[in-house]
């Protein structure tokens, strides 16, 4: 929605003719942007995070092949710079609710806005622990990593960054 443009809700009875009453609330805007706090992390340590409930600002559509709807829950975004190149991945060993975070990554030059994420994956508390898919990275570039809730209901997670490896089989 757009401040200062004025809007119409339409409220319709789904029935005949006995009517209904609802009651219901708007829940004003509040500026919620994710890329003003965007935290660094470590590869091999646990961050856990809570995301309040409410509308995200980024709106990207979800990675899970059984679920093309938008995450459109609030985000929260972490910076990481790898001190080695190889492949990442990001392990999610706590999720005290049912609610789906999706995991995405994308180089911190390419900005912190809406474009060019990468999914990794995504998991609720039904499939923990559970690895996302791999990301190659580069030493000294710095990534932005974000999880996205699926719904409006918030989340809370706790994840590790895997150290980058390369793996020659």
């Amino acid at each position: 929605l757009q401040a200062g443009t004025q809007y119409y809700i339409l409220v319709d009875a789904y029935s005949d003719f006995s009517g209904a009453n609802h009651d219901f609330t708007i829940n004003c805007a509040e500026g919620y942007d994710p890329c003003l706090s965007i935290t660094p992390v470590s590869c091999g340590t646990e961050t856990t995070f809570t995301i309040p409930a409410g509308p995200g600002a980024i709106d990207i559509p979800s990675c899970i092949a059984y679920n093309n709807y938008p995450d459109v829950g609030k985000e929260v975004i972490y910076s990481y710079t790898p001190t080695s190149t190889g492949r990442i991945a990001i392990n999610v060993t706590v999720t005290p609710g049912w609610e789906w975070v999706t995991y995405y990554i994308k180089e911190a030059a390419d900005g912190c806005n809406a474009n060019n994420w990468t999914c990794l994956g995504g998991v609720s508390s039904v499939w923990t622990p559970y690895f996302t898919n791999p990301f190659d990275v580069t030493a000294g570039t710095t990534y932005y990593i974000m999880a996205d809730v699926g719904s409006m209901n918030g989340a809370s997670q706790t994840f590790t960054i895997t150290c980058p490896e390369i793996h020659n089989p």
